[in-house]
């Protein structure tokens, strides 16, 4: 879900820039130094699970984990997928360097509507209850993160609405895929570290 550098015009790289500088700010007041850890182990994970990418048009299509990784951080998704995304374009040449505060807004954004969204039905003691609503992190957090991709080429251009329409349709398989595998993540953690968890229903 990267794009690359030299699609976007100057206002949305603007206007991205500025919402994921705010973001990441807000996300580090927010940050104990006890939650570095997790942070640090939450970011590797997004890193390794978005390393295959699949082009798609102008963008890269690839796992994301974005509603597992707002369930664990909340407000603190943006500094982590920043440090991920700035790792991925030195090392590999993933997205772009202009592009880095859009791309850290399209995919971490979602993050966050997903853990104030569901992240007490997923500490719930039920446990069907909290498997349903951790499928449901993982389908919302990869629509959402569509949507916004769509939403930032459709403003780049009538150029970029038929490929935004076919981006879009292409990560609702994905959504699925990401919906189940958030569910069996979700069950492991409540097996081996269930506080990661509840901690989430408590912020």
């Amino acid at each position: 879900m990267h794009i690359s550098d030299g699609v976007l015009g100057a206002p949305t790289l603007v206007i991205g820039g500025v919402v994921a500088l705010v973001g990441v700010g807000l996300g580090l007041a927010a940050t104990e130094p006890r939650d570095i850890p997790k942070m640090s182990m939450t970011a590797a994970v997004f890193f390794l699970a978005s390393f295959v990418h699949v082009p798609v048009g102008p963008v890269h299509m690839h796992l994301m984990l974005i509603g597992l990784v707002g369930l664990l951080l909340g407000r603190a998704v943006l500094p982590a997928v920043l440090v991920a995304l700035t790792f991925q374009a030195i090392l590999f040449g993933y997205g772009g360097w202009t592009t880095l505060g859009v791309n850290t807004c399209v995919i971490g954004l979602p993050g966050i509507a997903v853990y104030y969204l569901l992240r007490r039905w997923v500490a719930s003691d039920n446990r069907t209850t909290a498997l349903a609503a951790a499928f449901a992190a993982g389908v919302v957090g990869v629509v959402a993160a569509a949507a916004l991709l769509m939403l930032v080429l459709i403003t780049t251009g009538q150029a970029f609405v038929a490929t935004a329409k076919v981006v879009f349709l292409a990560h609702l398989p994905l959504a699925g895929a990401e919906g189940v595998l958030t569910l069996f993540l979700v069950a492991f953690l409540r097996k081996v570290r269930p506080q990661m968890l509840a901690g989430a229903a408590a912020s």
